[in-house]
């Protein structure tokens, strides 16, 4: 988890201010300036061909200067929002062993029933915990566990 991120220095937010504005602009020409409590705001002139490139290569360059640029359109302009990046907090594993043990045991409950009510059992018992794990609880982790996996990689490959 990350902590909020504070709103941008009030002391010498002019020399700041023109650092971002002078480097948002050596990636797309900057029309406009706006100052908000939490950011700043750049209205900007895009060229549709290379607006991925210019974008990424903006994103990558804020980063290393704990910012965080956001693309958005709105009523036919392009603004580049650029945010303080949060802080990162120590990771807390535990959370995600508690949501994986949770998840695992939905599951593989869900299968159970599933499980009874393909036999046409009435009671709940060992063997249909056990085949409803098999049928159901571990193809669906499996699914699960590529689909995250592959949200990890894609972040990773994009420096997310």
């Amino acid at each position: 988890m990350s902590a909020p991120a504070g709103p941008l220095p009030s002391s010498g937010a002019a020399s700041e201010l023109d650092r971002l504005r002078a480097l948002v602009s050596t990636y797309l020409p900057v029309y406009e300036t706006r100052l908000g409590p939490q950011s700043v705001v750049f209205a900007v002139h895009v060229d549709p061909a290379t607006l991925e490139a210019r974008f990424d290569a903006l994103r990558q360059e804020l980063w290393t200067r704990r910012y965080v640029p956001i693309l958005r359109r709105q009523g036919g302009e392009e603004f580049v929002e650029v945010v303080r990046r949060p802080t990162i907090r120590p990771f807390q594993g535990w959370v995600n062993i508690v949501l994986l043990a949770g998840t695992i045991a939905t599951t593989t409950f869900a299968g159970s029933l599933i499980w009874l009510a393909y036999v046409g059992g009435s009671a709940l018992g060992w063997s249909d915990l056990a085949w409803g794990s098999l049928f159901f609880g571990l193809p669906v982790m499996t699914i699960l566990g590529v689909h995250e996996l592959a949200h990890y990689l894609v972040a990773r490959r994009h420096h997310v």
